[in-house]
């Protein structure tokens, strides 16, 4: 057996179903995939929304399931995965609805209802009788499309793509915006989508001020069920290379490539939401110093 395949086989060794010096085991199997160049993307768990942890682990278990605990040879590790998952489940259910919740679909509605009359309102001028005024409109309409379908991203996407959209209309298409009378129109989306902002700065920290004591202590036992887990996925992934057939590495390239899909979307809203905090940071640091 080569190197590589002994060290993987003591790794395998030492993953426990408890989870137990997980983080050694989970540096270690990163080390080889550093070799082979197959890897989980990492995440910080700790940094999720009680709702994102949820929703992750739930789409582990999932894809687990779909594929097969067996054939992944993690049956051990995902039945812990599953029954802490399930407890954690109940400690949410018994979190209380924020009120903030109604407000947010509300003005969620508002700044959507606004931002697809803007795009009707640019649409309407690229058909007008003035061809200065049609090649205007076109100029805006690509700054528009570069921003991608805004109503259909998640709430925290939506948010940074609608600021960096008004920022550009309100600097670099000034001029072209004012042409075309719609500079109340980006006034009103920006206000609207700070607005938004706000109700959802509160409730994050209304949540977090809510959450109850059992969910604090339940989620660290889950992260490190899902660390055992995705350790030994990890490890008999870079197994299967040296030793299996074509379609056992397949499956397991399958299970990687979409466990880390998720995982990229999730690390994209971690980075939005900290480009939102910095923002507000900086907000209220020159509000204090004006």
């Amino acid at each position: 057996m080569s190197a590589i395949g002994i060290k993987i086989r003591k790794v395998l060794a030492d993953v426990s179903v408890t989870g137990i010096r997980a983080k050694k085991i989970f540096a270690d199997v990163l080390d080889i995939t550093k070799i082979i160049k197959m890897k989980i993307e990492g995440i910080r768990l700790s940094y999720l929304r009680n709702d994102e942890h949820f929703q992750l682990m739930q789409f582990v278990t999932s894809l687990v399931a779909e594929t097969g605990a067996d054939k992944l040879n993690v049956g051990p590790q995902a039945a812990a995965l599953v029954a802490l998952h399930a407890q954690e489940g109940e400690a949410i259910h018994k979190i209380t609805k924020s009120d903030l919740t109604a407000q947010i679909k509300t003005a969620d509605r508002a700044r959507d209802e606004v931002f697809r009359g803007f795009v009707h309102a640019v649409l309407s001028a690229r058909l007008h009788f003035m061809p200065s005024m049609r090649k205007i409109a076109r100029r805006v309409g690509i700054v528009v499309d570069t921003c991608g379908p805004i109503t259909a991203k998640s709430n925290v996407e939506e948010t940074a793509a609608m600021r960096r959209l008004c920022e550009n209309l309100e600097t670099q298409y000034a001029d072209d915006i004012a042409a075309l009378g719609l500079s109340d129109w980006v006034a009103s989306m920006k206000q609207l989508n700070t607005a938004f902002e706000q109700l959802l700065i509160k409730r994050l920290h209304e949540n977090a001020a809510r959450t109850p004591l059992i969910l604090r202590e339940m989620r660290p036992r889950v992260d490190k069920a899902y660390t055992a887990l995705t350790a030994m996925i990890a490890a008999q992934s870079l197994v299967a290379t040296t030793t299996s057939d074509n379609d056992t590495i397949d499956m397991y390239n399958n299970f990687i490539s979409h466990l880390n899909k998720n995982i990229s979307m999730l690390n994209n809203a971690l980075a939005i939401r900290r480009g939102i905090a910095a923002a507000e940071k900086a907000r209220k640091k020159a509000e204090k110093e004006a």
